[in-house]
Order: structure tokens, then C-alpha cells, then sequence
């Protein structure tokens, strides 16, 4: 196993992430397809704050993602 595996991990999400991104932000239209680029099967996912919109949007979203290729998410 390398050493450095989570580190190369979070740099081919954030490049797969940068087509659809600007700078930090995200369209809401691109929401499917920046968690299509960042998420894998097994990830912890962890929904934080008190804004039961973006809690619900991020819900509607993720349903959506193939559960062939994104499955076993462990939500917190």
C-alpha cells in the first residue's frame, strides 16, 4: 500500500472536480456532475449544518448518482 495514497486520492478528486467548479463554487446545475466526480464507493459522507435546503438539495442529488458505480456510502 503507498503512503501517500489518501493525498493522491484528494488530488484526482479535485481534479476531476475543476471542469465543473468555478474557483470554490459550484452552478446548481453542475451538482450531479461534481459529486459524479468526487464521490466512490465506500466514501463517508457527512452532511453538516443547520440549512435543511442544502441538506435536501445535496439528498436529491446524490439519489441520482449510478449505484452501480457509487455504492456503500457510509452517511453521517
Amino acid at each position: 500500500m503507498k503512503f501517500d495514497h489518501l493525498r493522491d486520492s484528494y488530488l484526482s478528486r479535485t481534479r476531476a472536480a475543476a471542469p465543473v467548479a468555478n474557483g470554490k463554487f459550484v452552478a446548481r446545475e453542475n451538482a450531479l456532475a461534481l459529486l459524479n466526480a468526487i464521490v466512490r464507493s465506500g466514501d463517508r459522507v457527512c452532511i453538516e449544518g443547520d440549512n435543511q435546503k442544502q441538506a435536501d438539495f445535496f439528498a436529491r442529488e446524490l439519489v441520482k448518482l449510478d449505484p452501480a458505480k457509487v455504492n456503500h456510502l457510509h452517511m453521517t
